[in-house]
């Protein structure tokens, strides 16, 4: 049996690595989307009390303001329509 020549064995190493870098970057963009889901904000809906919270006391000092519980507030008519202003070219 005859032994691989250089070249050989080096094509096997950069094969094998190549590999290994590719394993790597997987796991490495998996665990990235992992850590970024866990941090981001709008994954944490019903584990989050304070921001809930915060809806129903503002929605009910918008109504003592208004007059009362049993009032609501609806938005104002609209006498024109908006205007779109362009600085021109």
């Amino acid at each position: 049996m005859s032994r691989p020549s250089r070249m050989e064995s080096a094509r096997r190493r950069v094969r094998i690595t190549r590999y290994a870098i590719g394993v790597v970057a997987a796991g490495a963009l998996a665990g990235g989307a992992v850590v970024a889901r866990a941090t981001h904000p709008g994954t944490h809906g019903q584990h989050s009390t304070s921001a809930q919270a915060a809806i129903p006391s503002e929605s009910g000092s918008l109504q003592a303001a208004a007059g009362g519980s049993s009032s609501s507030v609806s938005p104002a008519p609209a006498a024109s329509q908006p205007v779109v202003q362009s600085s021109g070219s």
